[in-house]
C-alpha cells in the first residue's frame, strides 16, 4: 500500500487496513445461495387453492388441482375422439 500503516487515519469511509479485502479477493467468496428447485416446487404445489367441484367450493392443494385438471382434460379429449369416430365405451371403470 502506498500509505504507511502508522500514518493511516481510520474514520468514515476509511476502514482499518487489516479489515479491507485483499487484492483479488471477492467480498463473498461462497457466492449467492443457490435456490433448491425441488423445495421451491414442493412449496408452490402445497399452497392451498379454492376450487368448485360439483357446485361445492373446496380448498385443496395446488398439486391436487393440477391432477384434477389434467384428468378432466384427458377425459374430454377421449370423449371428443370417441364422438368423432362414433365409438362407444360402455360402462368404464377407472380404478
Amino acid at each position: 500500500m502506498a500509505e504507511d500503516e502508522y500514518d493511516y487515519k481510520v474514520g468514515p469511509g476509511r476502514p482499518p487496513l487489516h479489515t479491507r479485502f485483499k487484492k483479488g479477493q471477492s467480498g463473498n467468496p461462497d457466492g449467492r445461495r443457490k435456490k433448491n428447485m425441488r423445495a421451491l416446487l414442493a412449496d408452490a404445489l402445497d399452497q392451498p387453492v379454492f376450487v368448485t367441484i360439483d357446485g361445492e367450493r373446496r380448498q385443496i392443494a395446488k398439486r391436487e388441482a393440477v391432477v384434477h385438471q389434467l384428468f378432466d382434460a384427458a377425459l374430454g379429449r377421449i370423449a371428443r375422439g370417441a364422438v368423432r369416430h362414433n365409438i362407444s365405451f360402455g360402462p368404464v371403470l377407472l380404478f
